[in-house]
């Protein structure tokens, strides 16, 4: 445990890292906002840039204190036999961060859109592959997982959604890495990267409502 939260928190700070080792190289104003073309729109100082970076670094390590501290006030005491799953989800939450920190600092050392923001909807679609993987093994609880009033108040029902859950966001994940190589740029790479998100992540909700109607039918009459 103690080498998972080390490697957190390296994680976690490599994007500071990156901004101190560019930080002479950045221009005396960066590009801090983008248009619907993601052409800079707004730019600001570098005070501005680091102030956002510490806010990623933070979130980060913020998350991962968190995950350590839910087994303890897990009431349904499910989360204490899963404290290696919570530290590994905060891995993957710290290297998905730290990777849109990077992205940040060097479209700001570039002064705007660059090659490598192309591959930003990919790490999004791995990232989400990474949670729909461990949704598959994730007990029921108050604070983890696909939480919906059904899942909650039946396990049974909370096993079924997150086995069809897991795997449609598992799947649906690798499936849209392979369409977004098909896009034309990185605006419709986008926006079916968040169209899909919010499909993969919305039937499942449905799906929850759909079993427990079927195991209660006369409480949801």
């Amino acid at each position: 445990m103690k080498l998972k939260s080390l490697i957190t928190g390296l994680l976690a700070f490599s994007p500071l890292f990156y901004l101190g080792f560019v930080w002479k190289k950045l221009p005396v104003f960066v590009a801090l906002h983008y248009d619907s073309n993601l052409n800079p729109d707004r730019y600001g100082s570098k005070s501005e840039l680091l102030m956002i970076i510490l806010v990623l670094v933070f979130t980060g390590i913020g998350l991962n204190i968190l995950f350590q501290f839910l087994p303890k006030i897990d009431p349904k005491k499910k989360l204490e036999q899963q404290k290696s799953l919570l530290a590994n989800i905060g891995i993957g939450t710290s290297a998905f961060l730290s990777i849109v920190g990077f992205f940040i600092v060097e479209s700001s050392l570039t002064g705007g859109q660059t090659k490598i923001a192309n591959y930003l909807p990919t790490v999004m679609l791995l990232f989400m592959a990474f949670l729909g993987n461990y949704m598959l093994n994730l007990k029921p609880n108050y604070f983890a997982g696909i939480r919906t009033p059904w899942t909650l108040e039946s396990d049974n029902v909370w096993r079924k959604t997150h086995l069809f859950g897991g795997r449609l966001i598992f799947y649906g994940s690798l499936l849209g890495i392979i369409v977004t190589f098909f896009l034309p740029d990185l605006i419709f790479k986008l926006s079916f990267v968040t169209t899909l998100i919010f499909i993969i992540f919305g039937i499942p909700v449905w799906y929850s409502y759909k079993v427990y109607k079927e195991e209660n039918p006369t409480r949801l009459q």
